[in-house]
């Protein structure tokens, strides 16, 4: 698993919102840089903060009869705060257990 099951829940929920819309999306996001913010560990499990730039152009908004509806207006980068956790007690693998915008504009 790429994602916590709490972060799993949160990411079905947006998808379940477009759905519900008669909308889903078609394309590919793309990581442009990353920057570690924090790290740390908590009982024997890492935690390891990054702001990423998310590339978005390539994602277009599809209505239920194929025509692009994303918005005009919608920027091609994303700045966020990433979070990531060790998978279990002294794994090396991490998985996102978080991300929100970030409200820097400089970092994309």
């Amino acid at each position: 698993m790429l994602v916590t099951p709490d972060f799993l829940a949160i990411t079905n929920d947006g998808f379940d919102d477009l759905a519900r819309n008669s909308l889903h999306t078609s394309g590919r996001t793309s990581v442009r840089n990353t920057t570690l913010q924090s790290y740390t560990e908590n009982d024997d499990r890492a935690v390891v903060t990054v702001h990423a730039c998310v590339d978005v152009s390539e994602v277009a908004v599809l209505n239920m009869s194929g025509e692009n509806v994303t918005p005009s207006n919608r920027t091609n980068h994303v700045s966020l705060v990433a979070e990531m956790v060790s998978e279990f007690p002294a794994s090396q693998t991490l998985v996102v257990s978080s991300n929100e915008p970030w409200s820097s504009d400089s970092f994309c």
